[in-house]
């Protein structure tokens, strides 16, 4: 009797050994299955990750390419408005030079007046 008690004890502890087994064998699948997820989930913000720091990359060289055009802008603006500051003076300087003849024109045409007058006979 004592015999078949003890073995009913055996038995029984067994089977909960047995079931706590089971149980931390699924508890291992399930921390392994999360884990897995984990990992999944980590490589695919390192793509991500990977994929922005390209995209950033990308956009300093364009940030680059443009900062260069917009000088080669501002110094051809620079050229083209030293130009036109000079073609403005020589216009002013034309100008000056057209009202300068024209003054000089009006006085010829004075003094021939006065010379003619002069060379006719009065009569």
């Amino acid at each position: 009797m004592a015999s078949d008690n003890l073995t009913d004890r055996l038995d029984r502890i067994e089977a909960a050994l047995s079931a706590l087994a089971t149980k931390s064998d699924i508890s291992g699948l399930a921390a392994k299955a999360d884990l897995d997820r984990i990992e999944a989930e980590m490589a695919r913000l390192v793509g991500k990750t990977e994929g922005i720091e390209h995209d950033l990359a990308k956009n300093d060289e364009r940030h680059a390419e443009l900062l260069a055009a917009i000088r080669d802008l501002r110094d051809q603006m620079f050229v083209q408005g030293g130009i036109l500051l000079r073609l403005e003076h020589r216009d002013h300087d034309a100008d000056a030079t057209t009202l300068a003849l024209q003054h000089q024109i009006q006085r010829l045409e004075r003094r021939i007046e006065a010379l003619e007058e002069k060379g006719r006979p009065s009569g």
